[in-house]
């Protein structure tokens, strides 16, 4: 029995992806623990999320990078022979890759411009209609992205069937 490059990749592609998106429900509900603990102490919550996000961001980073790189190498399952299977999972495929995009601009936007523009204000003690209103963004684009991860990984399971 061997094991060739395919399979090493694929696997690389399968603890990413597990990774990325354990790691987002995980931090879900993690943020809903520190909440109810914390109740209406919004800047220590900020400052907790944000120590926990800074922390664990990376992994995750590194997991969605390394899941997009080997998908990519994945995708040249699909185009030197264009047998019916390839074709018939071209629409799921491109689904997959359309909502991949959509996720890594949903997570940047949460992690490197409104996470720590929250962070800072909470910091700095500015409270105000401005800071809540960045928080409810931020809560939706978070929610947003944990379905987007869900869809990517129904995706990746009518590609393979």
């Amino acid at each position: 029995m061997t094991i060739d490059v395919d399979e090493v990749v694929l696997f690389i592609h399968i603890v990413g992806a597990a990774v990325w998106l354990g790691g987002t429900v995980s931090l879900g509900i993690v943020a809903a623990a520190v909440h109810s603990v914390l109740g209406k102490d919004r800047t220590t919550y900020t400052r907790v999320m944000g120590r926990i996000g800074r922390s664990l961001g990376w992994t995750m980073w590194v997991a969605l990078i390394l899941t997009i790189l080997t998908g990519l190498y994945n995708l040249t399952w699909y185009l030197p022979d264009p047998t019916w299977a390839a074709i018939m999972a071209l629409p799921w495929l491109l689904a997959k890759l359309a909502l991949v995009t959509l996720l890594v601009l949903l997570s940047a936007v949460h992690s490197f411009v409104l996470g720590p523009v929250i962070r800072h204000r909470a910091e700095r003690g500015s409270a105000g209609a401005l800071l809540g209103e960045l928080r409810s963004l931020d809560r939706a684009i978070s929610i947003a992205s944990l379905g987007v991860t869900l869809l990517v990984v129904f995706a990746a399971v009518m590609v393979a069937s």
